[in-house]
């Protein structure tokens, strides 16, 4: 099992907002800790790739752009049922983090 776990725009079905993904980010953790407060709170959006570095004049590959989740506990959590809802519109299917 991953520490990590990468959802790329293109799985989700969506791009997200250069200006809202990190309130997508927001939203998932403060519904986590609502959710499951003590598993929930080990895990942290750990990395946006929201604007892809693209050569001049060439359109931006969306396929690039990922949100990474990071458990940063001591046991495994299940994000089932978890999801983005600003910006991002994906719930999790049953995938855990490890440890």
């Amino acid at each position: 099992m991953n520490k990590k776990l990468q959802l790329s725009a293109y799985q989700a079905g969506k791009t997200p907002r250069r200006k809202t993904a990190i309130s997508a980010g927001i939203s998932l953790l403060l519904l986590a800790l609502i959710v499951s407060p003590a598993a929930s709170a080990e895990v942290v959006v750990s990395e946006l790739m929201y604007h892809p570095f693209s050569a001049q004049n060439v359109p931006e590959n969306i396929r690039q752009e990922y949100i990474e989740l990071f458990n940063r506990g001591t046991a495994a959590v299940n994000l089932s049922g978890w999801r983005f809802s600003n910006a991002v519109d994906f719930v999790f299917p049953d995938v855990t983090l490890g440890t």
